[in-house]
């Protein structure tokens, strides 16, 4: 339990506020199924550092069978399933799922939050009107690995289209101001759940044109029109600050880098808008510019700061949109420095991202993996 209070946490939450990490764990000591599911989230962590996967493995296995076997427990409770403890024990092993590549299991449990949360917050706003400050980091934890999913292609849909039981509007966050979970604000969470619909869409309608026609790289009025408004409200949201909480509870080199994985954010929404919504070409200046801006801020953040666990996301789009040798090796640099934090799902997209590279394929990224069979979560 010392190493993931101590290293675990910091990693997958490099900015959340200290009583985050201090109520998780002070909560798991009390609730052996959440603490079960922690230790396993550590013990995979762990194994990932010291590069020996296979000899934790049973260790793994018995804490994470034990978590499911006690949320299964918990679930039958109805005094338990309102509990945020419960909910988190099913958000840790869903994240746990993601970061070693258990693409069956990492979705049912990330439906099974959903379910809990909406009782859980309803339940809140009915007795109080406010949202817990654990609750609301449970919230923002699940929305931040929500959206990345459905932005990878692997997730159909985000919740209520990416307004989340309106966190945006929350008086609990900070609006204006970059969340320190998710590193962008949380303002940019349903237009990101946008631009993943609209990709989606354009996908399947590219299909149907390909089976009886051309495929075509035009697009409707309509579907322009929405493009250049989501464009608007993408960069209206771009000159964002740390709040001054943030500022003053962390170190004020690296609070300060999250105004570059804030703009990180941004311009890779703007680059999936431009590429898989307006389907302009990867050489369009447009898209260029995009995965230059990208890389200036992945540049701006420190080799080695812990600010890299949150733009796994931007950093795997910028490669994938570049055939610039000197942007894909800055790209190779910064993704091997991300490896050594020991997280799976960062190996996962290196590789991924290497394979597509030495594929020299024509198609778009998310089109060849889908046809590939790859799922990722770039979480």
């Amino acid at each position: 339990m010392h190493h993931f209070a101590t290293q675990t946490i910091r990693v997958l939450f490099p900015l959340a506020p200290p009583v985050f990490g201090q109520t998780l764990v002070a909560t798991a000591v009390e609730t052996p199924h959440l603490l079960h599911a922690l230790l396993a989230a550590s013990c995979s962590h762990h194994a990932r550092l010291v590069q020996e996967p296979s000899a934790s493995q049973l260790t793994i296995l018995k804490f994470t069978d034990l978590a499911v076997a006690g949320l299964r427990a918990a679930l039958a409770d109805p005094a338990e399933t309102l509990k945020p403890e419960t909910a988190m024990t099913a958000m840790v092993l869903c994240t746990n799922d993601v970061c070693n590549g258990n693409a069956r299991t990492w979705k049912v449990h990330l439906s099974g939050v959903m379910q809990l949360l909406t009782a859980l917050l309803e339940r809140q706003r009915a007795t109080d009107g406010g949202i817990d400050p654990f609750a609301l980091c449970l919230l923002k934890w699940f929305a931040t690995l929500d959206i990345l999913a459905g932005l990878s292609g692997t997730h159909e849909g985000c919740v209520n289209d990416g307004q989340y039981w309106n966190l945006s509007r929350s008086p609990d966050c900070d609006i204006g101001q970059i969340d320190e979970i998710c590193g962008y604000s949380t303002q940019l969470m349903p237009l990101l759940a946008r631009i993943g619909q609209l990709a989606r869409r354009n996908v399947h309608e590219q299909s149907i044109l390909e089976t009886f026609t051309e495929p075509s790289s035009t697009i409707s009025e309509e579907l322009t029109d929405e493009a250049q408004d989501i464009e608007r409200k993408v960069l209206s949201i771009a000159n964002q600050s740390p709040s001054a909480v943030t500022l003053a509870t962390h170190d004020k080199v690296l609070a300060s880098e999250l105004h570059n994985t804030h703009l990180s954010f941004i311009h890779s929404a703007l680059l999936h808008l431009y590429r898989r919504v307006e389907l302009l070409p990867k050489s369009h200046p447009k898209v260029r510019s995009q995965v230059a801006a990208i890389l200036d801020n992945v540049q701006a953040i420190r080799p080695f700061s812990p600010a890299n666990v949150l733009i796994l996301w931007p950093i795997f789009s910028a490669g994938c949109e570049t055939d610039d040798l000197r942007e894909r090796q800055a790209i190779q640099t910064r993704m091997v420095n991300m490896q050594t934090m020991g997280m799976g799902n960062f190996t996962r997209a290196r590789d991924a991202l290497a394979r597509y590279w030495e594929s020299g394929a024509s198609s778009r990224w998310d089109i060849y993996f889908a046809q590939s069979g790859l799922e990722l979560v770039l979480f």
